[in-house]
């Protein structure tokens, strides 16, 4: 199947110290479990921190997605479970980019 006929699918993380990384994990592997020609039937981009998937032990078992790296958390300092103000506006940016992809 060609680039051009793949169903482009975006994801943003959400808050990336919240349930957002491991919902998006979770599902992806569930459909990768579930039907395996799934993931040649699109392109998944998800739309957050490479750092904070990083962080998720069963996520690089996930193949076929892109993770467009904002780069808005600062890696050194991100741990799950915190809320912080900049884990807000990280996700503001997420959904900014996203929607700038569309366009």
């Amino acid at each position: 199947m060609s680039n051009h006929s793949l169903i482009n699918v975006g994801i943003t993380m959400g808050d990336p110290s919240g349930v957002g990384p491991i919902v998006i994990q979770k599902g992806l592997s569930y459909l990768l479990r579930k039907d395996p020609k799934f993931f040649s039937k699109v392109c998944i981009m998800i739309f957050g921190d490479a750092c904070v998937f990083q962080k998720l032990p069963a996520f690089k078992s996930v193949p076929f997605i892109q993770c467009i790296d904002i780069k808005a958390v600062k890696e050194k300092t991100f741990s799950f479970g915190k809320i912080r103000a900049c884990y807000g506006k990280a996700s503001v940016e997420y959904l900014t980019h996203a929607v700038e992809a569309v366009r």
